[in-house]
């Protein structure tokens, strides 16, 4: 029997990095996951933001270094396309817009601001189901489950990464489509790789064999996620987490 091995030539390294922080919509702080583009809600990245950009791009272009970055990806809003235009520029690539890596759509709370969704009856019925339970169920009407996100940012990942074996592609999201990776990485821990299942298929099998899976804990703005992807086995590895601009700790009252 001969065992397969893999070589730099079967996998595609995908460094997916949280926008910087956006201007407020005209509401407002509310959320935006399902908006369309170039609504009030697709709004620039704000002046502190734009100081950013640079020392980004930077870090981002030492990446290229070690394996080549072949694309740039963005979901097609203002507030990730700015992010990474300037690394596009940076290595003379053609910024691509990818609908896969939108947000979590959030039905009928786009456009809400807290106080109004988290005293919506949808809502309040959803934070009483378990930790299990919210992967594969919906917050609102119209909106998507953390499972249905997680298929579909995996399936971008398999099916772009044969484009760029043996090389590497820069993806700007959200923190949601990040740690969708992260959750897909630990279902997989526990119950193998998906193949051709969906997550929610691996959930709800976890959940009936009283398997718990811990959500992952959020991405700061301008982290970067460094997972490598083999399209031949379906296996998306989780490499490591960067923090370009660490958070000052809080100051002491």
């Amino acid at each position: 029997m001969t065992v397969q091995t893999s070589t730099e030539s079967d996998y595609s390294d995908f460094y997916l990095i949280r926008h910087l922080e956006a201007e407020l919509p005209v509401k407002g702080k509310v959320l935006c996951g399902g908006s369309a583009p170039n609504s009030e809600f697709d709004t620039e990245l704000n002046s502190d933001s734009k100081t950013k950009l640079n020392t980004l791009a930077e870090k981002v272009a030492e990446l290229h270094k070690s394996v080549p970055i072949a694309a740039v990806y963005a979901s097609p809003f203002k507030r990730t396309m700015g992010t990474v235009q300037p690394v596009a520029d940076k290595l003379g690539l053609t910024l691509k817009t990818e609908k896969a890596l939108d947000e979590l759509n959030h039905g009928i709370f786009v456009g809400m601001k807290s106080e109004e969704w988290k005293n919506h009856p949808s809502w309040k019925a959803y934070s009483t189901l378990s930790r299990m339970e919210k992967f594969s169920s919906r917050q609102s009407d119209g909106a998507e489950t953390n499972c249905e996100v997680i298929d579909r940012v995996r399936g971008f990942c398999l099916t772009a990464a044969p484009q760029y074996l043996g090389k590497s592609v820069v993806c700007c999201t959200s923190d949601g489509t990040m740690r969708a990776l992260l959750n897909l990485a630990t279902i997989e821990k526990v119950y193998g790789t998906l193949g051709k299942k969906s997550s929610t298929e691996a959930v709800l099998e976890l959940q009936q064999k009283g398997i718990n899976v811990e959500d992952a804990k959020h991405f700061e703005k301008g982290d970067i996620l460094h997972i490598r992807v083999n399209p031949r086995t379906q296996e998306i590895r989780i490499l490591e987490t960067r923090t370009v601009f660490p958070k000052a700790p809080a100051e002491k009252e």
